[in-house]
């Protein structure tokens, strides 16, 4: 009776894995699928068998790209098969993988309204066409018996194509509650992963500052270096796991609004005043636009730029960046210019990957999801992000977003 109860119900894990396919920690199984599993365990002897070829194709995909969302696998799961639907992240050298028993995935939902939209349209565009055709007969050659009939038949075509489309539109309401309702089992499950895995790290963050505050003077150095090592550490997965949220939550608000773009500014230069005052950075722009957008994330936009534009720029050099606008006929192009290190051609691809960071980002605070966040976010928005830049030059981001 328990295992039926335990099927019912959405099934989720989350799992630590290294780039050869071996589970090495077990963050999350609500499932019990790992319960009799002694770890390091390998991810494919949990597969189904007609999903391993899925499996692999979805692990080059990760450990290449950087990451790789809504990807279905059958797992075995009870003596039979379930579908779940992974999504896989390369943090560092190790592959964070989560999976749902979920079938409302917004994607799907997605794709099904647009596609009855779509047939909406053309039957609509149909039936005009033949309103027109039939007119302008009626116009060259007069009402007649054979005209009569072929204004019945268009007549009753309408009533049908009319009962078609009311029952297509009850469909689409069907599709905007289950995707209402994926979007609020998204939330939860971020709610899920932000409460069952930042209270370890809070827990291990507080103890290990009482031990600093208690013992840091019986140390010896090597010792202090250890601990300074496991508090960084602790710190750093503290702003990873916040990284990830915002990075899921990026699109999660969908109200467009009149943004007023200099009142972001201004908002974000408060919100950036100590690091601002710092490094004496100077921030110039000229009157930007009013646009269609979402003001929340315009806002997290700004801020991951100009902090990045912020951390790049030599110590010995005063920061300045300068941020322009040009109206095009149907899109507004923002320009985001620094005076930087720069970056090399050859990696403005991977900058926008998910914790993906260059060599001399390592160096600094970070976790590599600032620019993945801007690009879901921009996205998201109908817009799109480049850059231009050489090394020692500064750096220049360009961003499209539609009036």
């Amino acid at each position: 009776m328990a295992d039926a109860e335990n099927k019912d119900r959405i099934l989720r894990v989350m799992l630590k894995c290294n780039r050869k396919g071996a589970v090495n920690e077990i963050l999350l199984d609500h499932a019990g699928i790992f319960s009799e599993k002694k770890v390091p365990v390998q991810i494919h002897e949990v597969i189904s068998p007609d999903s391993l070829e899925a499996l692999g194709d979805f692990w080059v995909q990760v450990t290449d790209q950087g990451m790789q969302e809504h990807i279905q696998l059958h797992v075995k799961y009870l003596n039979e098969s379930l579908r779940f639907t992974f999504s896989g992240y390369l943090i560092h050298d190790n592959i964070l993988l989560c999976g749902s028993t979920e079938t409302a995935a917004v994607e799907k939902a997605m794709d099904e309204i647009m596609q009855i939209y779509s047939e909406q349209l053309n039957m609509i565009r149909l039936a005009e066409k033949k309103v027109k055709l039939a007119q302008s007969a009626k116009d060259n050659l007069g009402i007649n018996g054979l005209m009569l009939n072929d204004f019945t038949e268009l007549n009753n075509e309408l009533i049908n194509k009319q009962r078609e489309l009311s029952r297509k539109n009850k469909e689409v309401n069907l599709l905007n509650s289950e995707l209402q309702a994926a979007r609020d089992s998204m939330e939860m499950f971020a709610y899920s992963i932000s409460h069952d895995l930042k209270e370890p790290v809070r827990m291990v963050n507080a103890f290990m500052g009482r031990i600093k505050e208690q013992y840091e003077d019986r140390l010896d150095d090597k010792g202090k270096r250890y601990l300074g090592f496991a508090l960084d550490g602790s710190l750093r997965l503290g702003n990873m796991i916040d990284d990830l949220l915002h990075f899921y939550r990026a699109t999660n608000n969908s109200k467009q609004e009149r943004v007023d773009l200099n009142e972001i500014l201004a908002e974000v230069k408060v919100m950036l005043r100590r690091q601002l005052r710092e490094r004496n950075a100077r921030i110039f722009s000229d009157q930007l636009p009013v646009i269609a957008g979402n003001a929340v994330g315009l806002k997290q936009v700004f801020q991951n730029l100009i902090s990045n534009a912020l951390k790049f720029v030599p110590e010995k050099t005063v920061p300045e960046i300068n941020i322009s606008a040009v109206e095009n006929e149907a899109s507004f192009e923002l320009r985001l210019a620094d005076n930087g290190i720069g970056i090399d051609k050859s990696h403005y691809d991977e900058i926008f990957k998910l914790f993906k960071q260059l060599e001399h980002e390592k160096m600094k605070e970070g976790s590599g999801m600032g620019l993945a966040i801007v690009r879901r976010i921009v996205n998201h928005m109908g817009g799109k992000i480049w850059l231009h830049s050489e090394k020692g030059t500064g750096t220049t981001f360009y961003i499209s977003l539609p009036k």
